[in-house]
């Protein structure tokens, strides 16, 4: 028999071999590890809608600036990562407003290249034209937020939030909620600003 006939199968798969091994590897040490997402503050304020000055060739005035209800949320993430960041985080935001149905609005908003050891911020906001609806014409303020929650999210595993009324359950669970009507940042005329100041957001999939 020739021992050349065997080897060179035998050498394929030793190579086969190391090259999985050497996979697995890369793969493990490519795994982000998550410590701590600590919320340090949730800040509820209202914008008046930017204004921009562009040159399109014709000019549209606008009657008023109207005001955006954001609720603002600072964060960091402590944990190891061979890049520094952690590839996603799931935020699910909940807010009770202060009309007369006390309206849970809901959204989801997932973060992507979020920063290990740094303060960041995520946010969420309800449109002028939202809380005219719910609140009654130009009756939106700090005020109208009734209650929040906000859970962090990483590969399914809680890691926490914040809420307000707290209390050992999870109020927002047992209460119906209304979607749609939150929106993240990149859907507003917000979208362009503070660009450093905010986590990356995910797009979303047409």
């Amino acid at each position: 028999m020739n021992s050349d006939r065997l080897s060179k199968p035998l050498h394929r798969l030793l190579l086969l071999a190391l090259c999985l091994l050497g996979l697995a590897g890369g793969t493990g040490y490519a795994q982000v590890q998550i410590s701590a997402v600590e919320v340090d503050d949730v800040e509820v304020t209202m914008l008046k809608t930017p204004k921009f000055d562009v040159n399109t060739g014709k000019i549209k005035e606008t009657p008023r600036r109207r005001e955006w209800l954001e609720l603002e949320v600072e964060f960091s993430v402590e944990g190891k990562s061979p890049t520094g960041y952690v590839d996603n985080l799931l935020f699910k935001y909940y807010i009770v407003l202060d009309d007369e149905k006390k309206t849970m609005v809901i959204a989801d908003v997932t973060h992507v290249n979020v920063p290990l050891g740094e303060k960041i911020y995520s946010s969420v906001y309800i449109s002028p034209s939202s809380l005219d609806k719910l609140l009654g014409k130009e009756k939106g303020k700090e005020g109208s937020v009734e209650g929040y929650a906000v859970e962090i999210l990483h590969l399914g595993q809680s890691f926490g939030g914040r809420a307000k009324p707290s209390s050992p359950g999870r109020w927002w669970q047992a209460r119906p909620a209304t979607s749609g009507l939150l929106v993240s940042k990149e859907k507003t005329p917000f979208a362009p600003l503070w660009w450093d100041r905010f986590a990356e957001i995910q797009p979303q999939r047409q």
